[in-house]
């Protein structure tokens, strides 16, 4: 007779309320808030609430029956940087992605962009150009490898996005 196996599915995503993160999941065995640009765990953020003191990015591990899982990165503190309809439009490109040593940013209709800021997981600015021309080229082979957001300014609105740099 063949042993029974049991698997146990976590939901690991995090609701997000003004400030305030919240994992999905309630009545688990552990929870660890975790700051995303350290990799390390938030000292006494262990509920299934938090609220960062910090801007940055921030995940929850959790764990249920010795099985672990880990959310994805969620920012906070960073206001005005949401994704908005040039994006859902297509009219604003930023490639390769993920880059090594440098990425274009590009508007496909032609028209300028306004400014550029590239943010590190820790919300710190990274780099910042006001280009305003159709597409800018951005090298990024001195900065350190990970996960960065960007935020692209044009005449007609805002762009936010992921922007991963790789080694």
């Amino acid at each position: 007779m063949l042993p029974t196996l049991n698997v146990a599915i976590i939901d690991v995503g995090i609701t997000q309320s003004g400030e305030t993160l919240s994992a999905n999941a309630t009545n688990l065995d552990s929870y660890q808030w975790i700051n995303c640009a350290t990799l390390q765990p938030v000292s006494g953020a262990t509920g299934t609430t938090f609220t960062p003191q910090n801007r940055g990015f921030y995940a929850v591990a959790v764990s249920l029956n010795n099985c672990l899982d880990t959310s994805a990165c969620v920012p906070i503190g960073m206001e005005g940087l949401e994704v908005d309809e040039l994006a859902a439009a297509g009219t604003v490109k930023y490639y390769p992605n993920p880059a090594l040593d440098r990425f274009v940013v590009e508007r496909t209709d032609g028209s300028t962009i306004g400014n550029i800021a590239l943010y590190n997981m820790l919300g710190a600015v990274v780099y910042q150009a006001a280009p305003q021309t159709a597409q800018h080229i951005i090298a990024v082979s001195e900065l350190p490898a990970g996960m960065y957001l960007i935020r692209i300014e044009t005449p007609k609105g805002a762009v936010t996005g992921r922007m991963e740099i790789a080694r």
